[in-house]
């Protein structure tokens, strides 16, 4: 099995770091494309003229070598063609709403559900107007999203959490979306979300309130959250919005407050007046609501068996592990060394670009044989290298011929088994243009290695 690092995981636990912690305070829709079912046709992409030849090469990087688990590999940069064993998507149909799991997970129920983004995707010349106005509200240049991303939870991280405060929040498997409020001079309010693909979707029926004022509606204000998909007693699935960060009031970038201050903000000046209106809202208006949006639970980490023993269990909706926020840091719209994100060494996932390659047999490309299955890892822009293979057993690749399911160059989350020391597919990331950059792939591989354990018996802080 091919992979690019030598994972071996000493145990640490959250339990030494609650009593450190503790002493210290005491001494101071419609359907998504996420899954989708496809009739697809495997066609060799052969050029007859250089010009399109050119036309039709792609840039990433190639390994100078490949070597099995425990080994480290160079790379140099080049420019390849396109492979003749690539596949063509010809036709897709959707599956139905909402993307499902791809594999059980001990962290999640078997149905957990990925919601679809609600609301009608907004046309291109609008959509780079509104990332424009969005980028102006923060005060940075550009276009991208602007939402904060983790680093992996490590060892050393430890050190953190014992010298400053952090907040403590569990991972909901949900879709990040930012929430973005434009108000007109007519006094008309249009609410979009914004996934990390940067694509705005229109979600009429919202109404958000300025605190205070209950007839004036915010305007470039900005929120951080995720769409979850709850699993009521009756057996129904109601999505939710649960807000967890402040980045824009009312035109004004909050950025540079500290997470303390934007969340109480969040809370008093968006939820609350927020939840008062549907108190004496019209029912009518009340079900018309695409979701119901509140404040995610959120406490300070010395509570932190709190989350494990009250929040988590009693959660509807599926969970992949926990969420730090140090206190006193600002807002950052990129990777934030100060957002920490923990799983359980064995359970954590990489993001990759899969490529599937078919043998050669008798000079032509078989494709009725089994390919192997690449993971390409992204260096930025429109650059990969392969990072390794992900194990695939018969099972499930009958599996995915039988469905016609759409694999090359598709975005998949794959976990490290330590049994087999190889990769396997957890499930389809559609919702991302890019698998993880390779220094998000660096600090992933380094939690799997140091990782920090839960103890079953972890002490209240």
């Amino acid at each position: 099995m091919v992979t690019r690092h030598n994972i071996q995981r000493p145990k640490a636990n959250l339990q030494k770091l609650g009593r450190v912690r503790k002493q210290a305070l005491k001494s101071n829709s419609t359907s998504r494309k996420s899954i989708i079912s496809t009739n697809i046709q495997h066609v060799r992409r052969i050029s007859k003229k250089k010009s399109q030849q050119k036309d039709k090469k792609v840039k990433y990087i190639l390994d100078s070598a490949l070597v099995k688990a425990g080994g480290v590999k160079e790379a140099t940069m080049k420019e390849a063609p396109m492979q003749k064993e690539e596949i063509v998507v010809v036709k897709a149909i959707p599956s139905g709403p909402g993307t499902t799991l791809g594999a059980p997970s001990d962290r999640m129920p078997a149905d957990s559900v990925i919601p679809d983004i609600p609301g009608v995707h907004v046309d291109p010349r609008t959509e780079s107007m509104l990332r424009e106005r969005i980028c102006r509200v923060i005060g940075i240049n550009g276009n991208r999203f602007i939402g904060a991303q983790p680093v992996s939870f490590t060892r050393n991280t430890l050190r953190e959490l014992q010298s400053e405060d952090y907040f403590v929040s569990e991972k909901s498997d949900g879709v990040r979306v930012l929430l973005y409020c434009v108000t007109h001079e007519n006094g008309q309010q249009q609410v979009f979300l914004v996934d990390r693909k940067n694509k705005f979707s229109y979600v009429p029926q919202l109404r958000f309130p300025v605190a205070g004022e209950p007839n004036v509606l915010h305007s470039d204000t900005i929120v951080d959250g995720e769409l979850v998909s709850d699993l009521e007693p009756d057996g129904q699935r109601l999505v939710r919005y649960l807000a967890f960060d402040l980045i824009a009031y009312r035109g004004h970038s909050i950025t540079e407050k500290p997470f303390r201050s934007r969340l109480g903000r969040l809370q008093s000046e968006f939820i609350t007046p927020y939840r008062e209106q549907l108190k004496t809202a019209h029912p009518q208006f009340i079900n018309s609501q695409p979701f119901r949006v509140s404040l995610k639970e959120i406490n300070l980490s010395y509570g932190i068996d709190k989350m494990f023993r009250e929040v988590i269990p009693n959660l509807k909706h599926g969970t992949d592990g926990l969420m730090f926020t140090s206190a006193i840091a600002p807002y950052v719209p990129s990777t934030n060394s100060k957002m920490l994100k923990w799983k359980p060494p064995s359970e954590n996932t990489i993001d990759f670009k899969l490529s599937m390659v078919f043998p050669q047999a008798n000079g032509s490309t078989d494709y009725s044989a089994r390919p192997r299955f690449l993971l390409m890892e992204w260096l930025g822009g429109q650059n990969y290298t392969q990072f390794g293979e992900m194990t695939v057993d018969d099972a499930q690749w009958e599996d995915w011929k039988s469905s016609s399911t759409v694999l090359h160059n598709r975005i998949v989350e794959v976990n490290f088994t330590p049994q087999d020391r190889g990769w396997r597919f957890f499930r389809f990331r559609d919702d991302k243009e890019h698998g993880n950059h390779t220094s998000v792939v660096r600090k992933v591989v380094e939690s799997i290695r140091d990782g920090v354990e839960k103890d079953e018996g972890i002490t209240t802080y």
